[in-house]
């Protein structure tokens, strides 16, 4: 086995799964006038997105522990391939959530897969390389507003963008498929007993949970910031792609310097302290009536947590040293619980009240309750047990 290889495709995996999953955000105003539909309408494409998601974590963890590892990886990519470049075929809204959907379990497949092998390969550090791979994600995701605005330039329509990545990724499908990796664990004939044993623990349904509020945050600023400066502050496509852009920057750049202090820092410890302090920073956007200020106080806040979604992983992985990918995509199962229901109520909240209030207000909230969910995990002093049979 070449494990540089596999890690560096592996990487690169995360990376097209990163444009993939945040082409929409920057698209929703283009779609809105494709379709004439409302906020509330187009939300569903984010909610289809993450059903897909949801389901296929978890199978794609379960299964990773059985089939291997790279197959589970290789068998996202191509249901990746095929929703992105599925997207042209339909020209009904209601139909498009197929695609959507495919997209959604692609993307779930393709992040439980690589998160795993990751894993497998450097138990030693993990914090590191898991900060690292999500360092590939947040540099997709940088790219993912500038193909929309390309294409958006050059007179093609939203769903060229979708198509460009999916034919990237045949290429890399191709290669991986021939790629050796050794450290599948085939003797492993679990059955789903084994689920039933991790969320037993009390302290896997705080970490999943943590996960929900975490991601569901940060599904709200990738999903929502596009249209936040447009309709708060008139901003036009290109800022308002800067704006979703400069978000990954400082993602980037936190997860860079996650990834440099590793374990130094209790994991648990880092995402109690830094939600805090971006909820802090979150609230301040009530504020403030200016653009730019805007801009800097939510790229401020992405870059402090930033680290939040590799140290909730890491804290799940101490807790269940064995099925690892079982355990894996459960969590980040729940990350697709987060990322479908939070960014859709705001949608549709924002239908009722107006985006720039709910936008300025659930994030602190999500960032609030994660930090003191982890504050419970961190001193255990909660003993939940009591409330919760299985």
């Amino acid at each position: 086995m070449n494990k540089k290889a596999v890690i560096w495709m592996s990487l690169f995996s995360m990376l097209i799964f990163a444009i993939s999953s945040n082409l929409l955000g920057p698209s929703i105003e283009l779609i809105v006038s494709d379709f004439k539909i409302g906020l509330s309408t187009v939300s569903l494409l984010i909610t289809f997105s993450y059903i897909g998601y949801i389901f296929s974590v978890i199978l794609s963890g379960y299964f990773s522990d059985i089939l291997g590892r790279k197959k589970v990886l290789v068998m996202g990519l191509v249901i990746l391939a095929a929703g992105l470049i599925g997207t042209i075929f339909f020209r009904d809204f209601y139909f498009l959530l197929i695609p959507i959907l495919l997209v959604g379990a692609g993307g779930g497949s393709v992040e439980c897969s690589v998160s795993s092998i990751i894993a497998d390969l450097n138990k030693d550090n993990l914090s590191r390389y898991l900060n690292l791979s999500q360092v590939f994600y947040c540099i997709g995701a940088f790219a993912a507003p500038f193909i929309v605005y390309t294409m958006y330039k050059n007179n093609l329509n939203w769903r060229a963008s979708y198509f460009f990545v999916g034919i990237i990724l045949i290429p890399l499908i191709i290669l991986l498929s021939y790629q050796r990796y050794d450290k599948d664990n085939l003797n492993f004939t679990g059955n789903f007993y084994v689920v039933k044993q991790i969320l037993k623990n009390p302290k896997n349904i705080l970490l999943c949970l943590t996960m929900v509020l975490y991601v569901g945050n940060e599904s709200i600023i990738v999903n929502w910031i596009s249209s936040y400066i447009i309709r708060t502050y008139a901003g036009g496509i290109l800022l308002s792609s800067i704006s979703l852009s400069l978000f990954w920057v400082t993602m980037t750049i936190g997860r860079s310097v996650s990834s440099i202090i590793g374990n130094r820092i209790k994991s648990s410890k880092k995402v109690m302290v830094c939600s805090i302090i971006s909820s802090i920073l979150m609230f301040c956007l009530n504020f403030s009536y200016n653009v730019y200020i805007s801009i800097l106080i939510i790229s401020l806040s992405s870059f402090i947590f930033s680290g939040n979604f590799s140290d909730i992983l890491v804290c799940m992985e101490n807790e269940n040293k064995s099925m690892l990918g079982t355990a894996f995509g459960i969590i980040i199962c729940c990350a697709g619980v987060g990322g479908m229901i939070f960014p859709a109520l705001l949608g549709m909240l924002s239908e009722l009240f107006n985006l720039k209030v709910v936008f300025n207000v659930i994030p602190a909230i999500l960032l609030l309750l994660t930090s003191s969910l982890m504050f419970i995990y961190f001193k255990q002093s909660w003993n939940i047990t009591r409330f919760y049979r299985f």
